[in-house]
């Protein structure tokens, strides 16, 4: 079987499946499919990324860091530098995140901006880092700069996705900050 219908199916399996196990064996032999043709490819590192996603869903998150790390090894190598990296750093910041690392969650989120910012400054991906950021900087009282990585996340998703829900969710943090700070 393809690796692209083993993926398609992971992927219906998983929006079906609340406890992820088909899901995942599915993936995983997407994988296995993907690396008899390359076994460091982008395809392997995405679809590694897709797992940790749906584990860190699950709460399952040392799998999770698992899966993102594997990516992230595979997508440092072939890919350095892109937003498959930058998408996989933000990933593993938000593992930090709910462990309640925040240093370590910051660290993470700021390599992935830089990333987006070299690569794609003004997409959606820069917004997302933006956003992460500035919720992490709420988490350490740290208003201000809360609030201007927040409004630059805004700024972006309302340019690209005017009035989309997105910007909604940037309204509502502001609106956290602004509730803080008075």
């Amino acid at each position: 079987m393809t690796a692209q219908i083993l993926e398609a199916w992971a992927w219906t399996s998983e929006l079906r499946n609340t406890t992820g196990g088909e899901a995942q064996r599915l993936y995983l032999e997407a994988i296995a499919e993907n690396q008899k043709l390359n076994p460091e490819s982008l395809a392997v590192a995405r679809l590694l990324k897709r797992i940790g996603v749906m584990l860190r869903q699950l709460d399952d998150l040392t799998q999770a860091e698992d899966y993102y790390r594997r990516a992230l090894t595979i997508a440092q190598k072939v890919a350095p530098n892109s937003l498959d990296v930058g998408r996989i750093l933000l990933d593993l910041g938000r593992i930090a995140y709910k462990r309640g690392d925040l240093t370590e969650a910051e660290r993470y989120e700021r390599q992935a901006l830089m990333i987006t910012e070299k690569v794609a400054l003004g997409s959606i991906d820069d917004a997302w880092c933006l956003n992460a950021l500035g919720l992490l900087r709420i988490e350490f009282s740290d208003f201000e700069n809360a609030k201007k990585y927040l409004l630059q996340a805004l700024a972006i998703r309302e340019k690209l996705l005017p009035g989309g829900s997105m910007a909604g969710s940037s309204f509502l943090n502001l609106a956290i900050v602004c509730l803080a700070i008075t």
